[in-house]
């Protein structure tokens, strides 16, 4: 899995990884780790980003998503993302032959403790496909509504 994309600029976190042509393992993680500046606030923005193509099998796909924080927090978020409409039009925006989604997730929240505030993020999918193909990448976007 590669680096797609990153960025760590004007209280912005950005990140976006390859995801194989072979396809995304069932047993592989995407992992996403950064610390975070002390002037950014508690309450952080927390979106997924991803790019598919057509040739994505689904309408659909299932995300296991576990955040862990420098304030011992860990939570567990499952995800299950809509490509595509009833009718089977894909929902995202195209381009190409690449079609591109946000999804927002709950507000991440680092406390300031007084020492290095930092995330990690996990994201497994949740189909029973030993690989997942037609995807193209996925990623994270963190930031303050400032």
């Amino acid at each position: 899995m590669f680096l797609f994309f990153s960025c760590h600029q004007g209280g912005q976190y950005h990140r976006s990884l390859r995801i194989p042509s072979s396809g995304w393992e069932i047993n592989n993680k995407f992992h996403f780790e950064d610390s975070i500046s002390d002037d950014m606030p508690e309450v952080l923005k927390l979106e997924l980003n991803l790019r598919h193509n057509p040739h994505y099998t689904y309408s659909n796909i299932w995300l296991y998503i576990r955040i862990s924080t420098s304030d011992s927090l860990t939570r567990m978020d499952t995800v299950n993302w809509a490509l595509a409409n009833p009718s089977g039009h894909w929902i995202g925006k195209g381009w190409g032959s690449l079609y591109s989604l946000n999804y927002q997730l709950p507000d991440l929240i680092i406390r300031n403790t007084g020492s290095i505030r930092w995330f990690k993020i996990d994201i497994q999918h949740g189909l029973r496909d030993n690989a997942l193909k037609g995807l193209e990448d996925i990623g994270i976007r963190v930031y303050s509504e400032k």
